[in-house]
């Protein structure tokens, strides 16, 4: 575990960072939902902030590094507890897992190398599963 919180002058904030090179990588992003639009209101749901298509393309490229045009190979929305969570697998290897609550978007991306990926694509899923907000 590494704790951080890394703002960037496009008010993306890193906030929390997972290693392991056994399984891979974790990263929590915490950003506020006024940076997809000033209209949006403080208590905006997820569905309110886009589409899963457009929140992958907006904030995929801060996650993976790269455009993720192209790379996204699976979107699925889910609902925990009246929630809505919409779920990614990008190329090569990355899950990610965005929601919305107040006034910020939460994102979590686990990462790995194929080598990760191969022993442990099963786990790495479930945490992807796992991630909810309060």
């Amino acid at each position: 575990q590494v704790p951080v919180s890394i703002a960037d002058l496009g008010g993306t904030e890193i906030d929390l960072r997972f290693s392991s090179t056994e399984e891979g990588n974790i990263a929590i992003v915490v950003a506020p939902v006024k940076r997809f639009s000033d209209t949006i209101a403080d208590n905006a749901t997820i569905e309110e902030i886009g589409a899963p298509d457009k929140v992958i393309y907006a904030f995929g490229p801060e996650i993976t590094g790269k455009n993720v045009e192209g790379a996204v190979k699976d979107m699925e929305v889910k609902k925990y507890e009246g929630r809505t969570y919409y779920q990614y697998e990008v190329e090569p290897h990355i899950l990610i897992t965005a929601t919305a609550a107040g006034n910020r978007l939460y994102l979590m991306s686990v990462n790995a190398n194929g080598l990760q990926w191969r022993k442990h694509a099963p786990v790495l899923r479930r945490i992807q599963d796992s991630f909810r907000v309060g």
